[in-house]
């Protein structure tokens, strides 16, 4: 695609041009019908007194207030800026009265607040403090301000070295337009002065400045014309050498327009011919409109947002792999883990899987837990004679007559008679279905050899009963061994 250049033959336009800005907070009227123009590479004073609306009409131009009416124009074309991001883009920086700089960071910091340099370091991105300590330390500099260090907080600089760096920051970022607003406020003498030459240096680099300052005496060192306004209506446009400081100073304060300067011609402002770069077939390529500021941010989110599922997918795929390789090996026959853990007691033995571990251990009792706590398997025996049970008593009856005694709100099934390490056993189910518990188990009851009654307990999830609790139980016991 080539590119050609045309000029428009209606002649040249300024940088900026506010046509009949208006601006409303209410019933109160900050602007009305406001005219402001700023010419390429001139320094302009915006002057007026306290609350003529000054501020108003620069947080207009920056994208801090929408105009109420109006249009704004930068380099002849009609922009709408909804954000100061928005006049960033286009070139126009700010000092603002409270210099917007960060006490307790150090200078390069504040230098890029808002602009952080990166490198990627593997998926992430970090901040390029070399890169950030010699461009500031260079830029600062380039325009005559010199810093002990970088690193320097700038909560240790006096006012006009804050105010340097606010103003150097600005002129290395902002290509055509500085705005300083009220500079001078609070600075020594010999600050003051330097702002001064900051100012002109600004303008030497081609850059144009709006100054907006009470001090009359500083603003006429520096300006090449001046636009007066009182209580949000423009008063006039003045070249420096049409005014005296006096007869500004009259007009800021309320006092008509002198009469040798009603018929004066309108103050001139630097213009440039506007530019129409089209495409090869004659298409403007300012028709080919280019992401907004809104569009470049939710760009930028939509990056992060894929950086981060990009990241939490790796986490998942890791801690996956992890699982997979770590959790117990399981026997695809029966789908019980390997019993590789051996528990005993005074007079048994028995196996249970490898994460699982005693609990409690006591005269007459064991307690097994895995180490997720799901599942448990509790022991305990004593003799008949204390018991009150008799050996020759069948153990379906032994436990009717334990069921029939339970406490808990536990439904029991019908269990069946079994064998134990060669001993007769009975084998019965059980449901707790009582509210927040849910728990479901196998209660195992036998006799050994010395007349000892055992209560062995298997439980665990309800939902895991039939897939994996009962035949764990079942392999569990199985493992049971009288010594």
């Amino acid at each position: 695609m080539s590119e050609q250049q045309s000029t428009n033959g209606n002649g040249g336009v300024p940088l900026i041009k506010m046509d009949n800005i208006g601006r409303r907070f209410g019933n109160v009227i900050a602007l009305e019908d406001v005219h402001f123009e700023v010419g390429y590479q001139e320094v302009v004073g915006l002057l007026g007194d306290n609350g003529a609306g000054k501020s108003t009409l620069i947080k207009v131009l920056t994208g801090i207030h929408p105009p109420t009416s109006g249009q704004i124009y930068f380099e002849g074309q009609p922009v709408h800026m909804t954000s100061p991001q928005d006049a960033r883009a286009l070139g126009i920086e700010t000092v603002y009265q409270d210099l917007a700089l960060v006490p307790l960071m150090n200078i390069s910091r504040n230098f890029y607040l808002g602009r952080e340099p990166t490198k990627p370091m593997g998926p992430l991105q970090l901040l390029d403090k070399e890169l950030m300590d010699r461009s500031s330390t260079e830029a600062l500099l380039n325009i005559g301000i010199h810093i002990r260090g970088p690193q320097e907080p700038v909560g240790t600089l006096s006012g006009g070295e804050r105010q340097s760096i606010a103003i150097g920051r600005a002129v290395h970022f902002g290509t055509k337009l500085l705005i300083m607003d009220e500079p001078t406020s609070a600075l020594s003498i010999g600050e003051t002065r330097k702002v001064i030459s900051y100012t002109t240096e600004a303008k030497r680099r081609g850059m144009s400045v709006i100054f907006i300052t009470h001090n009359i005496h500083h603003v006429f060192e520096v300006a090449d014309r001046f636009t007066i306004i009182s209580h949000g209506h423009k008063v006039g446009d003045f070249r420096k050498e049409d005014v005296t400081q006096d007869e500004v100073a009259g007009m800021i304060m309320g006092e008509p327009i002198p009469d040798r300067l009603k018929s004066r011609i309108p103050p001139t402002v630097n213009t440039r011919p506007v530019e129409i770069r089209t495409t090869g077939d004659g298409t403007p390529i300012d028709a080919v409109k280019g992401p907004t500021v809104k569009e470049r941010e939710q760009d930028k989110r939509n990056r992060n947002l894929a950086f981060i599922a990009v990241v939490l997918l790796i986490y998942a795929v890791m801690f996956g792999l992890i699982y997979t390789y770590t959790r117990p090996e399981i026997d695809t026959n029966t789908g019980i883990p390997p019993l590789e853990e051996q528990e005993t007691g005074p007079g048994f033995v028995f196996s249970t899987p490898k994460s699982w571990r005693v609990d409690r251990a006591e005269v007459q009792i064991r307690h097994v837990i895995d180490e997720q706590r799901s599942y448990a398997m509790t022991v305990v025996w004593d003799s008949v004679r204390k018991r009150n049970i008799s050996p020759s008593a069948p153990l379906s009856k032994t436990a009717a007559t334990l069921q029939a005694d339970d406490v808990t709100p536990r439904k029991f099934s019908p269990g069946t008679d079994i064998t134990i390490s060669g001993r007769p056993a009975y084998r019965y189910e059980w449901v707790n279905d009582a509210p927040k518990v849910l728990r479901s188990g196998v209660t195992y009851i036998f006799i050994d050899g010395a007349n000892n009654f055992y209560e062995a307990t298997i439980d665990g999830p309800t939902e895991a009963f039939a897939d994996h609790l009962k035949p764990l139980a079942d392999a569990i016991m199985a493992s049971f061994t009288f010594k």
